[in-house]
């Protein structure tokens, strides 16, 4: 059998960050415009998100929120924790056959990510790992459109790649490369979203990863 490659976001698909995820937005907001936002505002600015529409009425530019954002965004160790199922999941595709890959759209280096995944008990299962420290994606800061072709091309294995995210953007990066692309709704973004964005299928977490492949 042609081996698989599985190809999976990190934050919010892998780990739950969300509170590093507030812990770094705040501090970008604080630097450019003397603003904060608390717990609540934020994780309802996420889900819906409105976070760089909030920025903008706070006096912050976008762009150079979330590239400050890129730069300075590494989870401290607890503020990271994989999702349950997660090593179950991983460990299921790689008795598939499946190469399994980090795409994540940090702005650090691979060194950081293997940290983070030994902390969460993951590293052993993961083959590589890809950051946008280096490709800026052609549909915005965080578009993982060229990473994804670059994978492939580099990993092999493109009848039988996935890329599985949860981020809206991910779901338009992961069509336009070409490869079946599945939503997962632990980033707090509506089903109704993720599919209307390209992905071929949409699960409640990672977990349920197994019942959406056919390959």
């Amino acid at each position: 059998m042609e081996k698989g490659l599985a190809i999976l976001d990190l934050d919010m698909t892998l780990l739950d960050t969300l509170r590093a995820f507030h812990r770094v937005y705040n501090e970008a907001l604080y630097s450019l415009c003397r603003s904060r936002l608390g717990w609540e505002e934020f994780v309802d600015c996420f889900c819906r998100d409105r976070l760089s529409e909030t920025a903008e009425g706070l006096g912050c530019r976008p762009e150079e929120l979330w590239a400050l954002f890129k730069e300075r965004y590494l989870p401290r160790r607890d503020e990271t924790r994989p999702y349950p199922g997660t090593r179950r999941v991983l460990s299921w595709l790689r008795s598939r056959g499946y190469v399994v890959v980090i795409a994540t759209g940090r702005g650090t280096e691979e060194e950081h990510v293997w940290r983070e995944l030994e902390w969460a008990g993951l590293s052993s299962h993961i083959s590589a790992v890809y950051t946008l420290n280096r490709d800026l994606g052609e549909e915005g800061l965080f578009s993982k459109t060229r990473l994804l072709r670059r994978i492939v091309e580099e990993q092999g294995s493109p009848r039988r790649a996935f890329f599985a995210g949860d981020y809206w953007l991910d779901m338009v990066s992961g069509r336009r490369a070409g490869i079946y692309t599945v939503g997962v709704e632990t980033g707090c973004k509506r089903r109704t979203l993720l599919l209307y964005s390209g992905a071929h299928a949409v699960v409640e977490g990672i977990w349920m990863l197994p019942a959406v492949l056919r390959f």
